[in-house]
């Protein structure tokens, strides 16, 4: 016999199936889109596939980082998770390489079913829970949530209907991040606290910063034992152990941009690719204003440039004197991060939690897990 939540699930599912995809637009209306549990499974196969037939320089698979950063992106901001980006945002430069194939994947998966019940909003979650599943496939600590389903899509879906939308500035201290999270409505109620914004930060142990995008060049890791898979694949807590460390200096680039490095000479400028992507070229790994945030308060920061007044450290690696940025508010999260018993499992409990809240704390309909959906 079918419970309460089955039987709703079952009349809206049906009703469902015969209406058109304009049904998907964010409206009054917010009753739940539901897809089935063979339209997950086949979704979850075509974003595996497109993961796995985009290899860079050896071993590198780009859409791991990429559709976790369209999946922040897509959350972050108006509307939460309604699948649309603006590509005219700088904050979006080169996710327009990511959408344009997942897109692609996405037109397939409607061809696969006569009325698909997927929205693109869910497509696009389900996209970043795939690439974390993948980012933590050779860990002991895996990336296990279940993705929710039931996002309806903005009207303009995949392109973005409200364009003033605001992220999280690289140049930013520690207090302007907790400040945009709480305004972008992450940190009302159950929504995000300090330890989900350190947590949330971790996905940058994933990809590259890119010049042409962003004005920064070079892997926040750019050298680990990985078991032959991509440094830049991985999801785990290296980014805190880089971030304890004391050897950083902040190096001015061609693009007028500061980040900070373990060398003194900047990042020499990726070659790309056709396709826009960086071809590998022997870089110091790097952090940027908001990760080294995480350890020091940063104090006075040139909010076009990045360059900041106070120092990390000096010649022998530790910095003495009254110029000396102080420890930051979260640095005593960052230990539980980095110990050497459980960090790594620490890590991506937490991330979990936060990625989770991410993608369902802002949406106001009625989200269904996965474990719920109809075969």
């Amino acid at each position: 016999k079918e419970n309460k939540m089955d039987s709703l699930i079952n009349v809206f599912t049906t009703i469902l199936l015969i209406l058109p995809a304009t049904m998907f637009v964010k409206s009054d209306h917010l009753t739940p889109i539901l897809p089935r549990k063979g339209q997950v499974s086949v979704a979850r196969g075509l974003i595996n596939q497109l993961i796995n037939n985009n290899v860079k320089n050896g071993n590198e698979r780009p859409f791991i980082a990429g559709l976790v950063r369209l999946t922040f992106h897509d959350c972050v901001g108006h509307g939460g998770c309604d699948g649309c980006i603006n590509h005219q945002s700088p904050s979006n430069g080169g996710l327009a390489r990511y959408t344009s194939k997942l897109n692609e994947q996405y037109e397939i998966l409607r061809s696969f079913f006569h009325a698909l019940t997927m929205s693109r909003a869910d497509f696009y979650v389900l996209a970043g829970y795939v690439a974390l599943e993948q980012a933590t496939v050779s860990s002991p600590n895996r990336f296990v949530a279940k993705p929710t389903f039931g996002r309806l899509e903005c009207s303009l879906s995949p392109n973005e209907d409200h364009l003033s939308e605001e992220f999280p500035n690289a140049n930013w201290n520690l207090p302007e991040l907790k400040t945009f999270f709480s305004r972008d409505g992450f940190m009302q109620g159950a929504g995000f606290e300090l330890q989900d914004i350190v947590a949330i930060l971790g996905a940058h142990s994933l990809g590259r910063c890119s010049m042409a995008n962003s004005g920064f060049e070079g892997k926040w890791i750019a050298f680990r034992n990985a078991n032959g898979i991509s440094q830049s694949d991985v999801l785990d807590n290296e980014y805190y152990k880089e971030i304890a460390n004391t050897n950083w200096q902040q190096v001015q680039l061609v693009s007028g941009r500061w980040q900070w490095q373990q060398t003194q000479e900047p990042n020499p400028i990726s070659p790309l690719d056709g396709e826009g992507f960086a071809q590998n070229v022997f870089q110091s790994n790097i952090l940027i204003n908001v990760d080294m945030s995480l350890n020091k308060d940063l104090g006075n920061i040139n909010p076009q440039t990045g360059r900041v007044e106070c120092t990390v450290q000096s010649g022998n690696g530790i910095c003495r004197g009254s110029n000396c940025c102080q420890q930051s508010e979260a640095s005593n999260l960052l230990l539980k991060y980095t110990n050497r018993n459980n960090g790594n499992g620490n890590f991506i409990s937490d991330f979990t939690r936060a990625f989770y809240r991410m993608t369902t704390n802002k949406e106001f309909e009625r989200l269904v897990n996965e474990d719920q959906l109809l075969p």
